[in-house]
């Protein structure tokens, strides 16, 4: 159903704070064809931007779902850690021809080291490729976001687009600064106040505001 692979977005821009207002509502399908993860949502779910809990005062994320959206088709984008995981209790196993290999993801790992760990456990080329990153930054069904979402932007005169928006309100860029230079100066949250490219698409001026990168 091509319905369900457009993610409705209802949000204003701010240019005094640089955040986003208004509420997104997703299936949360996999856009790309040819992915190798297909599922999504049965019904779609509505989210208000930002959400209640962010909406005054800073609050920690959640290590385990939702902490925004991809803004251009409405894919989760979970923090950089995993759910902890134990796949012999879970009957799953991470590599193609040996079922008696098991890997454990401890909570509190990010998805990096479980990828990691997950590779380390298989032989060379044996692992399940579902349970790793694809080359887009996510995972997962419904498909989810861990990383770097690198299919999700371009370049504008060498600035990251904008690729989402934090349930804060927040913009959320990919992982480049003008010139394509890696930003040195991110708070512990990975934003920073710096300038951002005009975007006629979602209404968003240049300005000097504050903002969220992506990193690998």
């Amino acid at each position: 159903d091509e319905t369900k692979l457009i993610a409705t977005q209802r949000l204003v821009y701010d240019t005094t704070t640089g955040k986003m207002s208004g509420s997104v509502t997703t299936y949360n399908c996999v856009h790309r064809p040819g992915s190798r993860f297909i599922g999504g949502l049965s019904t779609c779910q509505m989210e208000i931007i930002p959400d209640a809990s962010l909406a005054t005062t800073p609050n920690g994320i959640s290590t385990s779902g939702r902490v925004g959206f991809s803004i251009n088709h409405g894919r989760d984008i979970y923090s950089a850690f995993e759910n902890s995981f134990e796949e012999e209790n879970d009957r799953k196993v991470p590599c193609k021809n040996n079922e008696t290999k098991f890997a454990k993801c401890a909570s509190g790992m990010t998805m990096q080291q479980c990828n990691m760990h997950l590779l380390s456990t298989c032989d060379m080329g044996d692992h399940q490729s579902s349970f790793l990153l694809d080359s887009c930054g996510g995972h997962g069904e419904p498909y989810h976001y861990h990383g770097d979402l690198a299919c999700e932007y371009s370049l504008t005169d060498g600035h990251s687009s904008v690729t989402g928006v934090a349930l804060d309100g927040t913009l959320i860029y990919g992982k480049f600064e003008f010139g394509e230079n890696i930003p040195n100066d991110l708070d512990a949250c990975n934003g920073h106040v710096n300038l951002v490219p005009e975007d006629s698409t979602y209404d968003i001026k240049s300005g000097s505001v504050y903002h969220y990168h992506t990193t690998d």
